[in-house]
C-alpha cells in the first residue's frame, strides 16, 4: 500500500559576519581638558553595524528592508515582515590604523568581540484584504559606531653638530611656554599643584617630572642637554560604542509602499588612552656617546634618559534621535527607499586624568632616579555636562533582486558635519557653545558617503555576500592641525556568508514515523509563501532556494521527496484544499508555522497577542513565556478541524530520535495513537511508555485496558506507567510523546505547568 504524505515546511538563515575597516588618522593632544570640535564629530560618525547580513552588504541596506537593522537604517523595512523574527549577531571586529608621514611605533591593529544587534520583530496586525496589509512592531539594539582602534606614530630629532644653539624640540619646551605665558610658578616650597585648570595639569606634570625647572623666572628644560636626540613616540588605543535601543513601527500598504518611523536612544561610551614618550640621546660633534651638556659646554649635574606622558579621558552618556522613512516598490525586484534621521541631543558626562612617568640620571654619581607623578581626576557631572546635537542624515537607497539568486544595493548618504551644535558646557570651560559654533561652520563641512553590497546564491543553501563604502573629510581643508586625533577619510570592506540551515527536523519526524514504508511512501515537501512578497515570475528560484536544505536532508536519508512552492494569501485555506483535493493520507506540520493572513483568522492573533503579553510580562525561565496548547489551538486549529486526513502537528524540543516514547492515552478514541507507536519503534528501535488517563468511570475503560494490555504483550520494551495524570515529573526519561488532538487540548488548558517540561510531541488527529 502506498501512503502520500505531505509535510509543511518552513526556513531559517544563519550568518556570520567579518569586517574590516581602514582609517587615516591625524592631529594629537597633550592636554585634554577641554573636549575638541573632533571629539564632538567622532561621536556623530555612524558605522555600518548591525545584522550579519547587513554588515555583509556594506550597510547598504536603505532600500531592502526585512531585517532588524532597519530599525537604525530605515525603519520602512520592517513593513516588509510578514512573521516574527528575533536576531542576535556577534560581530568580530578588525581595525588598522594609519598615521601619515611617520613610521608606526606598535602595532596599529585592534580586534575586539562584541554584539551588534540583538532583537525582536512581532508582526502585530495584518490585513491583506485592505489597504494597510500589515503592520511590524521592532525591539532592539543595534550598535551605531565602535570606537575600538589603535595607532601609533615615531619619529626622530636628531642632534646637528653644526648647529650647537639648537636645542632639539622636546614637549617640555611646550610646557614651559604655556606655564610662562600664563604666569604660573611654584610656591615658596617648591610646590606646584593641581589647584590650577585641569588645562595645566600635564604641564604640571612635566615640572613634577623634572622635565622643566623654574631658573630665575622662566621655565627652561635644565635636565636636557643642548646635544640631545631625541625619539618622539605616541600610541593611541581607544575603546567603547555607541548602542542604540530602538523602538520601531513598520507599516505596510498593499506589498507596495512601506512607511516606517524609529525612536533611538542611544548609549554613548569612549575611553581614550594616549601615551606620549620621549628617549633622549647625547652625543658629540663625531656622534659619540656623552653626558648631556648646557650651552656653554658644560656637563649637566642630571640629565633625562626617558619621560612618558599618559593621558586619559572617558565619555559616557546618552543620547535620542527620530527616524522617518519610506520603502517604494514599483516593479517587482527593484525597490526604492529614503530615509531622514533627526539630529542625535546628546547629554554626556567626561573625565580625564594624566600620570606621568621620568628616568633622572645624577653624572656625578651615576644613581639612577624614577619619577613618578598622578593628577587628580577632573569630572564634568550634573549641570556642568556637556550637551551637544549632532548632524542630521539623509539617506537614499536603490536595490534589485534578480530572482533569488543575487541582490545588488547602492546607498548614498548626506550628513552635515557643519551643523553641529554645543548646547552646553562645563562652568569655566574655556570655550563657549558659539565658539564650537564658528568652528564647525567655519572648518567643518557636510560628507558624502557611498556604500555599497551584493548578495550571490551559488547554491541553494548558501548565500556569499560583499559590500564596501566610503566617507569623504568632514574638513574644508584636510591639512589643517587639530588639537584631538580625528578621522580624515574612513572607506571599509566587508564580507560574510549566509547559510540556510533549514527545518529538517519535520522531515525527521516523518522518516521515523514512516520508515518501514519508505519505498512505498510518496513523500511531498510543501511551501507556501503568503502575500505578494515573491514576485510569480521568479518562483521556480524561490522554489530552489526554499527546499535546498530538506532536499539535502532527504538525500543524506535515503528517501525520495516531491517539492511544492506555490505563492498563496491565505495559506491555510490552500493547504487544506491541496490536501482534501489531492488523497493525501497524512498531513505534518510543525506547529510553529506561519498560519492564514486573513482577518477572520481570530485564533491566530488571539495567540499573538496573548504571547506578547507573556514574552513582555514573565521573566522566568524561558519554559514560563510557552504555553503548547495555546500554539496549537490558535496556530493549527485550522489543518486539524478542516482536514480529512490524519493530521500531525510537530512540536519541537530539540528533537534528535524517539527513542524513548510516552503514549498519552485517555479515551477509546486514544487507542489509534498505539499503531502509530508500534510503526515508530520498529524504525528507531527505541521503547515505549504509556500513560493510561482514564478511570473506572472512563466510557470503554474495559476496551482501553485490553488495547493497553494487547499493546505491550505484542510490541517489545514497552511498559504501563503507574501514575494516571501528567505532571513535570512525569517527562523525565522521555524524549517523544504521542498525544490525541483531544486529549492535548484537554492536558493543555489544565496541566499547563507540566507541559513545560515535555520533551518533543506529536500531537495526532484519527
Amino acid at each position: 500500500m502506498k501512503r502520500k504524505i505531505i509535510i509543511l515546511l518552513a526556513a531559517c538563515v544563519a550568518a556570520a559576519p567579518l569586517q574590516a575597516q581602514n582609517l587615516e588618522f591625524g592631529g594629537l593632544t597633550y592636554n585634554n581638558d577641554l573636549m575638541m570640535s573632533t571629539d564632538f564629530a567622532a561621536l556623530s560618525r555612524s558605522h555600518p553595524f548591525g545584522t550579519a547580513r547587513v554588515m555583509g552588504m556594506g550597510g547598504a541596506f536603505t532600500s531592502l528592508g526585512a531585517d532588524l537593522s532597519s530599525m537604525s537604517i530605515n525603519p520602512a523595512g520592517l513593513g516588509m515582515y510578514r512573521r516574527n523574527e528575533f536576531s542576535l549577531t556577534p560581530l568580530l571586529s578588525v581595525a588598522h590604523g594609519q598615521t601619515q608621514g611617520a613610521p608606526s611605533w606598535v602595532g596599529n591593529n585592534k580586534t575586539r568581540f562584541a554584539f551588534a544587534n540583538v532583537g525582536v520583530a512581532l508582526n502585530v496586525f495584518e490585513s491583506p484584504a485592505s489597504p494597510l496589509t500589515s503592520l511590524t512592531l521592532g525591539i532592539g539594539m543595534n550598535r551605531i559606531a565602535d570606537f575600538n582602534t589603535r595607532y601609533s606614530f615615531s619619529s626622530e630629532s636628531r642632534y646637528d653638530p653644526s648647529k650647537p644653539d639648537q636645542l632639539m624640540p622636546t614637549i617640555a619646551d611646550v610646557f614651559g611656554q604655556q606655564l610662562g605665558q600664563d604666569g604660573i610658578f611654584p610656591d615658596d616650597k617648591g610646590n606646584l599643584g593641581y589647584n590650577w585648570n585641569p588645562w595645566y595639569w600635564p604641564a604640571i606634570l612635566g615640572y613634577n617630572g623634572y622635565l622643566i625647572s623654574d631658573v630665575g623666572g622662566q621655565w627652561v628644560p635644565d635636565c636636557i642637554g643642548r646635544n640631545a636626540s631625541v625619539v618622539h613616540s605616541m600610541d593611541v588605543v581607544s575603546q567603547g560604542s555607541i548602542n542604540e535601543f530602538a523602538v520601531s513601527m513598520g507599516a505596510n500598504f498593499n506589498n507596495v509602499v512601506y512607511v516606517g518611523a524609529t525612536i533611538g536612544i542611544r548609549s554613548v561610551y569612549k575611553k581614550v588612552g594616549m601615551t606620549y614618550q620621549e628617549e633622549y640621546g647625547y652625543f658629540d660633534a663625531n656622534g659619540h656617546a656623552t653626558p648631556a651638556v648646557d650651552k656653554n659646554g658644560t656637563p649637566l649635574n642630571a640629565q633625562l634618559d626617558y619621560m612618558s606622558l599618559y593621558q586619559e579621558s572617558k565619555i559616557d552618556g546618552s543620547g535620542v534621535d527620530f527616524k522617518l522613512g519610506v520603502i517604494v516598490r514599483p516593479v517587482a525586484g527593484l525597490r526604492l527607499g529614503v530615509a531622514f534621521h533627526t539630529p542625535t541631543y546628546y547629554w554626556l558626562d567626561r573625565s580625564y586624568r594624566a600620570d606621568i612617568e621620568s628616568h633622572l640620571i645624577n653624572n656625578k654619581t651615576e644613581d639612577d632616579q624614577y619619577n613618578f607623578d598622578s593628577t587628580p581626576r577632573q569630572d564634568d557631572i550634573g549641570g556642568n555636562s556637556w550637551d551637544f546635537v549632532s548632524p542630521s542624515r539623509l539617506l537614499f537607497g536603490a536595490s534589485y533582486t534578480f530572482g533569488n539568486l543575487a541582490i545588488v544595493s547602492v546607498d548614498y548618504e548626506r550628513e552635515w558635519y557643519n551643523g553641529i551644535r554645543v548646547k552646553n558646557v562645563p562652568e569655566g570651560a574655556d570655550f563657549h557653545p558659539e565658539a564650537y559654533k564658528a568652528e564647525f561652520k567655519n572648518n567643518y563641512k557636510g560628507t558624502n558617503t557611498l556604500r555599497a553590497g551584493v548578495e550571490v546564491r551559488p547554491l541553494p543553501i548558501l548565500a556569499v555576500r560583499l559590500g564596501g563604502g566610503y566617507t569623504d573629510s568632514m574638513f574644508k581643508d584636510r591639512q589643517q592641525y587639530y588639537n584631538s586625533p580625528s578621522v580624515y577619510e574612513s572607506y571599509y570592506i566587508t564580507g560574510g556568508l549566509g547559510i540556510n540551515l533549514g527545518r529538517n527536523t519535520v522531515l525527521d519526524v516523518a522518516y521515523q514515523m514512516f520508515a518501514q514504508g519508505k519505498n512505498k511512501l510518496e513523500l511531498t515537501a510543501l511551501h507556501l509563501t503568503v502575500g505578494s512578497d515573491v514576485n510569480p515570475l521568479h518562483t521556480d528560484n524561490f522554489e530552489e532556494v526554499s527546499f535546498g536544505p530538506i532536499l539535502y536532508g532527504a538525500k543524506k536519508l535515503g528517501i525520495q521527496i516531491q517539492t511544492r512552492y506555490e505563492v498563496s494569501n491565505n495559506a491555510g485555506v490552500d493547504i487544506c484544499s491541496i490536501v482534501n483535493n489531492e488523497g493525501y493520507d497524512f498531513l505534518l506540520v510543525g506547529s510553529g508555522i506561519s498560519m492564514s493572513n486573513t482577518p477572520d483568522d481570530i485564533a491566530a492573533s488571539h495567540y499573538r497577542a496573548s504571547f506578547y503579553n507573556r514574552y513582555f510580562k514573565r521573566f522566568k525561565a524561558p519554559e514560563s513565556w510557552f504555553y503548547p496548547g495555546a500554539l496549537l489551538k490558535d496556530k493549527t486549529k485550522m489543518f486539524i478541524e478542516q482536514s480529512n486526513c490524519p493530521v500531525g502537528v510537530f512540536v519541537n524540543r530539540n528533537f534528535v530520535k524517539a527513542s524513548n516514547v510516552i503514549v498519552v492515552i485517555d479515551s477509546e478514541e486514544d487507542l489509534f495513537l498505539l499503531g502509530y507507536a508500534q510503526t515508530l519503534l520498529k524504525s528507531t528501535h527505541g521503547s515505549a511508555s504509556v500513560l493510561d488517563k482514564s478511570s473506572s468511570t472512563t466510557p470503554g475503560n474495559e476496551v482501553i485496558k485490553e488495547g493497553i494490555l494487547r499493546f505491550t504483550e505484542d510490541v517489545k520494551q514497552t511498559t504501563l506507567l503507574r501514575e494516571k495524570d501528567l505532571t513535570p515529573q512525569s517527562f523525565n526519561g522521555f524524549n517523544f510523546m504521542l498525544i490525541s488532538y483531544k486529549t492535548w487540548n484537554d492536558v493543555s488548558e489544565h496541566r499547563k505547568e507540566a507541559l513545560q517540561k515535555m520533551p518533543s510531541t506529536l500531537i495526532l488527529s484519527k
